[in-house]
């Protein structure tokens, strides 16, 4: 049996505050991917609580703060991260999904800059503003290990890039994401260097979303 893309649903259990991944063999923890309004695993019932793209938005949106967060203190810690998904009317499961993107995104992000910074070598992760290289960070995390059509994650990026981040780094997270891409649907051919050359980011290394840009809070 398959899984219809317009049919997926985020949940958790009835009794236990803890997000799961179903597939058809196994489940492990993580969020939850169902094909009906209710389904029972393994002694648990399981209802939908999270659907459509604008849960999807917020959820990345939280992620990228908690990432943030991590960078500038150069730390996974966990506790911080919680405390930034607290803020907003966000409920409790997109809270904890964001978290967990964060956290996974994070033990990726030596292997994701390392490709980052073979795509644009003229603006490597360490010299990009500190809301481009998470928003980069969190988009090839998801492109890489997630059925979130590419198209949609560059999409997203972008949003987030245009709220948080300065007039350049739309163009900029464009070009690395499009390139990663590139190579990720060809991986012979090499990432071509101009997609990146045509914008770059501005504002000082690691500078928060409120340096980037005066009026964005993220």
């Amino acid at each position: 049996m398959g899984i219809d893309a317009n049919e997926i649903f985020v949940c958790q259990t009835l009794s236990v505050n803890t997000l799961w991944r179903a597939d058809e063999s196994a489940i492990t923890l993580g969020f939850v991917i169902v094909k009906k309004n209710v389904i029972w695993i393994s002694g648990f019932q399981f209802i939908p609580i999270l659907t459509g793209m604008s849960n999807m938005h917020k959820i990345r949106e939280l992620a990228m703060q908690v990432l943030f967060l991590w960078d500038a203190n150069a730390n996974l810690d966990l506790a911080l991260g919680f405390q930034a998904t607290q803020i907003g009317d966000a409920d409790e499961v997109l809270r904890m999904r964001a978290l967990h993107m964060a956290e996974q995104t994070w033990s990726q992000k030596e292997a994701i800059d390392a490709q980052v910074e073979r795509i644009a070598p003229q603006w490597p992760p360490r010299r990009q503003p500190g809301v481009d290289r998470v928003i980069i960070r969190l988009a090839v995390w998801e492109m890489t290990h997630m059925p979130t059509p590419p198209k949609v994650v560059i999409d997203e990026a972008i949003e987030l890039a245009k709220e948080f981040s300065t007039e350049q780094s739309p163009s900029f997270v464009n070009g690395v994401l499009d390139a990663v891409l590139h190579e990720k649907q060809s991986p012979e051919a090499k990432a071509s260097p101009s997609a990146t050359e045509r914008a770059s980011p501005s504002g000082a290394e690691g500078a928060s979303p409120s340096a980037a840009a005066e009026t964005k809070q993220p």
